[in-house]
C-alpha cells in the first residue's frame, strides 16, 4: 500500500479539505510516517499477533534477514508516532521482547471494548427458534460454535478435528458444530469437505449475536491472539467459552473466577476433554463471573481512555508571536518555531495593524500549526492577550518577531515543566545577538528554582517573553487578575513575570536557548534619547503593580529601576542622563545600601565618578573584540542557521517547514 501514490495522493486531499486535530491508523507502517510528515499528529494502534512481526519458527537465512529488517523499521517508525497503542499487555510485553519496540517508545495499551448494554440487548430479544430453524439445527441440540476469521493461527482445523473427535463419543453425537467467519481458508477443498450435516461452515454471517444465542458453547483455539474480540463478546453475554492460554485470551480470563475457561496453549487434548466438562457440567455461577469480567472492557470506559490519547495529541504548547511591519524579520522567528524538535505545537501569529508585506510574507508559509489572527494596531501587549484568547495549548509561550529559538527550546523547557508536575514558570537563558546575528553579550545563566520572587525583582534580564514557557494556569491565573499583560506599562512583560512570580514557582532549564536580537533601533534603545520619558517609562512599573506589592516592595522596585535605568543609560553611550539617575537614585537610597555590586556595578561607580564611560567601552571590547575571540564557533553556527531558515519561508516555497529541523 505504501506506494499507491494515487491512493496517498487522494488521502492527502482529504486530510486537507477536513483538517483533522489527530488521524489514528490501525494498518500500515511506512506509510505512517507519511502522515507524520503531513504535520498530524497520528495514533497508531497495532491491533495483534501477525506472522509479519513474529520471528518463531522462521529458519531459512533470507526469511531470518526480511524479519530483522521489518523489525528494524518497525522499530523506527512507531518510535515517531505521537501514540502507539497496543489492544492488550500481553501483545505490548510480546513486542517488547521480541524487539520490536523499546522502552522509550510512546506505547501503552488499551484494549477493545464492546458496547455491553446493546450487546445483552440484542441477546434478549434474539428469536432463538427461529434462528436455529434458519440455520437448520434442531431445537434441543447443543451448539458448540467457533467464530473468528478462518486463518491458519486461529486454527479452524483444529475446531474441525475436535468436533468429528466429539461426534465419535455416544454421549456427544447429537451435538452440532457451526464455523462462522471468512478468511484464506474459507476457500480450501479441506475444510470444505470436512463439513457435514453437525459440522456447518457458515462462512460469512452478519448477526453475531444470532449464533452466540443460540450456542452453547464457544470455544477458540487460536494459537497466537493479540486480544480476542470475539472471545470478549462471548463473556460480555455470559456465554461459557474455551480457550488456549495464547497472550490476549490469559489476559481476559486469566482470573480465579474464569481461568476454568483457559486449557493449556497447544494442548488439543486437554481441550477436547474441557470441551466434554463444560457441556455435561458446566462450572457453577460461571456464566456470572464472565460477565463481571468482561465488565472491565464496557465500550465507554475503553472510549474515555481512548479520548484522553487523543486529547493529549492537541496542540501542547501554543506559541504566540506578535509582529507589527516586521516583514524583514518575522520568517527567521516563525521558522524557528516550526522547527522546533518537539512538534506538538500551534504558533499563533498576531498581526498588530501592520501595513507593510509581513501578512504576505507568513501566508506562503504552508503549515497547518500556523495560525494568523489580524487586528487594528493596539500594542504588543494587547496582541499577546489576543493571541491567548484562542490559544489551545496546556503550555503558553511567546516569541518576539526579532528573536529566534533554537531547534530543542521547547522540548528542553517542557521537560522541566512536566517534571515540576505543577503549575510554573520555566526560564532558559539567552545570547544577545545584533541584527546581523553576531554575538554582543553573552549574560549569565541563572539557575534559581522554586519560589523565586526575589531574584525575580533584582534581576530584570531574569524574565523575558522568548526565553519563557508557562503553564496555561497561570496565564488564566493572571488574566483574572489583571487582565494578563497591560498595555498601559511601558514594562509590560516585566510586569507580567513579577506578578506571575510573586504566586507560581520558577525553574530553569540551566540552558542558552535563545537568540535574542539587542536592536539599535528597538524601543528600549529609542526611549533613551529623551531622558523624561525614559524616567517615566522605568517608573510606570509600580504603578502597575500597586495592587499586589506593599510599600516597601513599591519602593525596592523603583530604586531597582532606577538603578537598572542608569546602567543602562551608560551602556549605550547617556552618560549626562545616568548622572542624573543616579543622583535621584542617591536621595531615595534613604539606608545607605550598595547599590552596585559586581564587575559591572564597580565600571558603573567609576564611570560616574570619573565622568569616562567605562561601561560602553567594555561592552564594545566585549562586542567587537572578546566576544569573536573566544567564541570563534559562533560565526560558523550563525551561518549554518542563516542558510537553513530564511530560503524556505518565502511565499513561493514548495517544502514544507514541517518537514526538517535546523542545524543549528
Amino acid at each position: 500500500r505504501m506506494f499507491d501514490f494515487a491512493a496517498l495522493g487522494q488521502l492527502r486531499r482529504i486530510l486537507k479539505q477536513i483538517r483533522p486535530d489527530v488521524v489514528h491508523v490501525h494498518i500500515g507502517l511506512l506509510e505512517n510516517l507519511w502522515l507524520r510528515w503531513l504535520g498530524y499528529p497520528t495514533v497508531y494502534t497495532v491491533h495483534g499477533y501477525s506472522t509479519l512481526y513474529s520471528m518463531d519458527g522462521v529458519t531459512h537465512p533470507l526469511k531470518r534477514l526480511w524479519k530483522k529488517a521489518v523489525r528494524f523499521l518497525f522499530r523506527e517508525t512507531t518510535r515517531r508516532m505521537d501514540a502507539l497503542l497496543f489492544v492488550s499487555e500481553a501483545e505490548r510485553r510480546r513486542m517488547l521482547e521480541e524487539g520490536y519496540i523499546t522502552d522509550s517508545h510512546p506505547a501503552e495499551v488499551i484494549q477493545n471494548g464492546i458496547d455491553l448494554q446493546r450487546w445483552r440487548q440484542k441477546i434478549r430479544m434474539a428469536d432463538t427458534v427461529a434462528i436455529r430453524e434458519q440455520l437448520g439445527l434442531p431445537q434441543d441440540a447443543r451448539v458448540v460454535s467457533f467464530i473468528n476469521r478462518l486463518d491458519p493461527n486461529k486454527n479452524p482445523l483444529q475446531f474441525v478435528a475436535l468436533a468429528r473427535q466429539l461426534l465419535e463419543d455416544p454421549a456427544f453425537r447429537g451435538t452440532y458444530f457451526l464455523i462462522a467467519g471468512d478468511g484464506p481458508l474459507m476457500g480450501l477443498t479441506r475444510l470444505q469437505a470436512l463439513a457435514s450435516e453437525q459440522i456447518v461452515v457458515l462462512g460469512y454471517y452478519p448477526e453475531v449475536s444470532d449464533l452466540l444465542a443460540v450456542s452453547d458453547l464457544v470455544v477458540y483455539p487460536s494459537l497466537k491472539e493479540g486480544f480476542g474480540l470475539g472471545l470478549l463478546e462471548a463473556m460480555g453475554v455470559g456465554k461459557p467459552c474455551l480457550s488456549y492460554a495464547n497472550g490476549g485470551a490469559t489476559e481476559l480470563l486469566g482470573h480465579p473466577d474464569t481461568e476454568s475457561c483457559l486449557a493449556p496453549l497447544g494442548d488439543f487434548e486437554a481441550l477436547v476433554q474441557k470441551v466434554k466438562t463444560f457441556l455435561n457440567n458446566e462450572p457453577e455461577n460461571l456464566r456470572s463471573a464472565l460477565m463481571r469480567r468482561a465488565e472491565a472492557y464496557d465500550l465507554p470506559r475503553m472510549l474515555e481512555r481512548l479520548e484522553r490519547v487523543y486529547n493529549r495529541q492537541r496542540p501542547v504548547v501554543s506559541v504566540i508571536l506578535p509582529v507589527y511591519q516586521g516583514e524583514d524579520i518575522v520568517l527567521r522567528a516563525v521558522t524557528s518555531v516550526l522547527r522546533q524538535t518537539y512538534p506538538r505545537l500551534e504558533l499563533i501569529v498576531v498581526d498588530d495593524g501592520s501595513t507593510d508585506g509581513t501578512v504576505t510574507q507568513l501566508e506562503g508559509i504552508r503549515d497547518k500549526r500556523l495560525r494568523i489572527l489580524r487586528q487594528q494596531n493596539q500594542g504588543v501587549a494587547a496582541a499577546r492577550n489576543a493571541g491567548f484568547r484562542q490559544a489551545q495549548g496546556d503550555y503558553i509561550a511567546f516569541i518576539d518577531a526579532d528573536d529566534i529559538w533554537l531547534p530543542n527550546k521547547l522540548e528542553e523547557e517542557l521537560r522541566v515543566a512536566q517534571s515540576a508536575g505543577q503549575p510554573c514558570i520555566v526560564y532558559s537563558a539567552y545570547y544577545a545577538v545584533d541584527e546581523a546575528l553576531r554575538l554582543v553579550n553573552l549574560p549569565a545563566i541563572r539557575t534559581y528554582a522554586g519560589q523565586i520572587f526575589e531574584a525575580a525583582l533584582s534581576d530584570e534580564g531574569l524574565f523575558l517573553p522568548s526565553t519563557s514557557l508557562i503553564h496555561r494556569a497561570v496565564f488564566e491565573h493572571l488574566q483574572n487578575t489583571a487582565g494578563g499583560f497591560q498595555g498601559a506599562c511601558y514594562h509590560e512583560d516585566r510586569v507580567f513575570f513579577l506578578r506571575a512570580a510573586k504566586v507560581f514557582p520558577a525553574f530553569p532549564t540551566g540552558k542558552r536557548l535563545v537568540l535574542y536580537q539587542q536592536s539599535l533601533s528597538g524601543r528600549c534603545r529609542r526611549i533613551l534619547s529623551n531622558y523624561k520619558q525614559a524616567l517615566e517609562a522605568e517608573l510606570s512599573i509600580t504603578n502597575a503593580l500597586q495592587d499586589v506589592f506593599d510599600a516597601s516592595e513599591l519602593e525596592q522596585l523603583a530604586r531597582l529601576q532606577l538603578k537598572n535605568l542608569t546602567m543602562r543609560f551608560l551602556m549605550y553611550g547617556y552618560l549626562d542622563s545616568a548622572r542624573k539617575v543616579a543622583q535621584a537614585l542617591s536621595e531615595r537610597n534613604t539606608g545607605g545600601q550598595r547599590l552596585f555590586i559586581g564587575l559591572k556595578g564597580s565600571l558603573t561607580q567609576w564611570s560616574l565618578r570619573f565622568g569616562v564611560n567605562f561601561l560602553m567601552l567594555s561592552r564594545l571590547v566585549l562586542q567587537w573584540w572578546l566576544y569573536p575571540l573566544l567564541t570563534p564557533w559562533w560565526f560558523l553556527r550563525m551561518q549554518t542557521f542563516k542558510q537553513s531558515h530564511a530560503p524556505q519561508v518565502k511565499a513561493d516555497s514548495s517544502t514544507p517547514l514541517s518537514s526538517g529541523v535546523p542545524t543549528c
